[in-house]
């Protein structure tokens, strides 16, 4: 948690000053152009993110009991991808206010085995997605920015052993928060990086589907941004 911390925090004050330091170098390199981008440049109006993602999901007995298992036997990490769309209706040289919307997609796999890999239980599946509308404050200029928001949506955290089952979990109203920032290399394409956490509600077991209970799920992820 701390570590997390410190990367929202650190996001927050670091990309307006490399992106600063960018500027500066391209308008010295460029001595010959009329016209160099200057960090006072409010941001664009629009931005939007393709990124990969690594999800924390943690272990959760609540989950491993209705399945039998033993929370160690839950998989952990789940792989996938996120797309978001912000808008920047109040753009200001220091701070601007974004919303957006963000879909994420990602899943779990494992296979009980042995030393031999031999199997010694049942394939288990964990599938966190869904959508959010976000509300974020970024700080920064076109070039380059960072940001903290805040935001919710319905999302589907489902865990299942075995077959995939015929009724799937309910989204739920999931609210999450955190951080990340964007780095343009050109005038229209950057690299990016979103820190987040999902603060997910308990939910009872049903005939077809597991309970849960109340686990927070780190989504971290990276790729690239569009303006």
């Amino acid at each position: 948690m701390r570590v997390a911390v410190g990367l929202i925090l650190l996001a927050a004050f670091a990309s307006p000053a490399a992106a600063q330091q960018s500027a500066a170098t391209q308008q010295s390199a460029a001595t010959q152009q009329p016209v160099a981008v200057q960090p006072s440049d409010r941001l664009p109006l629009f931005a939007i993110d393709v990124r990969g993602v690594i999800a924390k999901l943690g272990e959760d007995t609540t989950t491993a009991g209705d399945l039998n298992l033993a929370p160690a036997e839950l998989p952990g990490t789940a792989i996938g991808g996120a797309i978001g769309v912000n808008v920047y209706p109040l753009r200001r040289k220091k701070m601007s206010l974004g919303i957006g919307g963000e879909g994420v997609l990602s899943r779990a796999v494992s296979n009980g085995t042995d030393a031999t890999g031999a199997l010694t239980g049942p394939r288990v599946e964990r599938r966190f997605e869904g959508i959010s509308g976000t509300f974020s404050l970024n700080f920064g200029h076109r070039q380059g920015w960072s940001y903290v928001s805040v935001g919710a949506g319905p999302i589907r955290f489902q865990t299942f052993a075995g077959d995939v089952p015929l009724e799937a979990a309910p989204f739920e109203l999931t609210q999450n928060f955190g951080a990340g920032a964007r780095w343009f290399t050109n005038e229209h394409l950057a690299f990016c990086f979103d820190l987040r956490f999902y603060l997910t509600q308990p939910v009872d077991s049903t005939p077809t589907t597991a309970g849960r209970g109340r686990v927070r799920v780190l989504v971290m992820s990276a790729g690239i941004s569009i303006k």
